[in-house]
């Protein structure tokens, strides 16, 4: 599986001899068999894996999301074939960003604060759109960084609540079992922290209240 590779640094001046090992894995594919039964698959480059496993290896991720988020077995085919496709096709889910998708809904769930924090671009909006797409969650997504001052903060926030009453009157039963999340609406500000209302936005985050 490995060869040893073997050279001397002609250029030193003392004529120090140099070893470098390096391994070279076979271009073949490489089948684990697990002491439970299972089989996984190790390829040294990604680029040689048929669009049919990359899909497999996607949905096996998805299948973790969906189970630790809770997702009901009459929404799991539909909800897998919308990360899938559209806008999250070439998202890549890794088992990091599940985690922290597991630790936010845990947080909303647990009416805590919720703030998600990185460099600009590193996929912070992305993510949550994505969960909220796995847990059939209604997503309103507020660029703050676009000039979004106060009033337009309690008229997007009024908007939700008159979004919220008709699912609050929802009756629980079979016929709406496969419609969104009836009792929940997340709104994401982005960028909140570029504002200079960002006092105003703790109140908000933090207190679950618009002043006072």
């Amino acid at each position: 599986i490995a060869k040893e590779l073997f050279f001397t640094d002609a250029s030193a001046k003392e004529n120090d001899t140099q070893f470098c090992l390096c391994k070279k894995w076979q271009s073949s594919k490489f089948f684990l068999i697990n002491q439970d039964g299972s089989i996984s698959l190790m390829i040294s480059n990604e680029n040689d894996m048929k669009d049919e496993e990359h899909e497999f290896l996607k949905k096996a991720k998805i299948e973790v999301l969906c189970r630790a988020v809770g997702v009901p077995e009459a929404k799991k085919d539909a909800i897998t074939k919308k990360l899938c496709e559209g806008e999250f096709k070439h998202y890549v889910l890794t088992y990091d960003n599940i985690l922290k998708m597991i630790n936010i809904v845990f947080n909303i769930r647990s009416n805590l604060p919720t703030v998600l924090m990185g460099e600009t671009g590193c996929g912070k909006t992305v993510l949550i759109k994505y969960l909220a797409c796995a847990t059939d969650t209604e997503l309103e997504a507020v660029d703050i960084h676009g000039g979004i001052d106060r009033t337009h903060i309690h008229e997007i926030i009024k908007n939700c609540k008159k979004r919220l009453k008709p699912m609050e009157n929802m009756v629980e039963s079979k016929e709406n079992e496969s419609q969104r999340n009836p009792k929940e609406i997340w709104l994401f500000l982005d960028e909140f922290n570029t504002s200079p209302d960002i006092g105003w936005f703790n109140e908000l985050i933090c207190n679950h209240s618009l002043d006072g």
